[in-house]
């Protein structure tokens, strides 16, 4: 993936804060003008991110011609033995043609909003879920839509459950 990795131009501000046991802190945001990524060169990408001890909350906005995307995503990791995981992200528009992910379809554009929610220590203990809803698929001639997909996974120490609803 590194080999994919182009050219990054980028400005930020950052506020850290250490010292006497206190718990760490740092605030930071950041626009980044350009940065090429498997052969496509995105524009227009914010950056803000706030860490407090075991928390991290960042929100990130890409408003490229092939890309306009709003993550918030937050991570709890102050129980250690259950950090908890949570991300919204609205795609407004995601050209995967332009962005060189299909290269079959001159016509390849995705839509939608996704969330996520888990919980767990590692991939065997997780349970969460994962919702993409109001997304739309559109490729030459064709277009799919889906009001509700939803993924979700409850694990213990004796099984793994996955479970897959959907609309369409």
């Amino acid at each position: 993936a590194v080999d994919k990795l182009g050219k990054t131009t980028l400005s930020a501000n950052v506020a850290v804060e250490l010292g006497d046991g206190a718990p760490i802190s740092l605030r930071g945001g950041g626009e980044v003008a350009s940065v090429a990524l498997n052969g496509y060169d995105y524009k227009n990408i914010s950056v803000v991110a706030d860490i407090e001890d075991d928390r991290i909350a960042t929100s990130v906005g890409i408003a490229d011609e092939a890309l306009m995307v709003d993550l918030q995503a937050l991570a709890d990791i102050s129980d250690k033995a259950m950090p908890a995981y949570d991300a919204v992200m609205r795609i407004d528009r995601a050209d995967l043609h332009a962005m060189n992910i299909n290269h079959r379809d001159s016509i390849s554009v995705l839509k939608g909003n996704v969330g996520l929610s888990v919980r767990g220590a590692s991939a065997d203990e997780m349970n969460g879920v994962l919702r993409i809803a109001e997304a739309e698929y559109e490729t030459v001639g064709r277009e799919c839509d889906a009001d509700l997909v939803e993924i979700s996974i409850e694990s213990n120490e004796d099984a793994r459950r996955l479970s897959l609803v959907s609309d369409f």
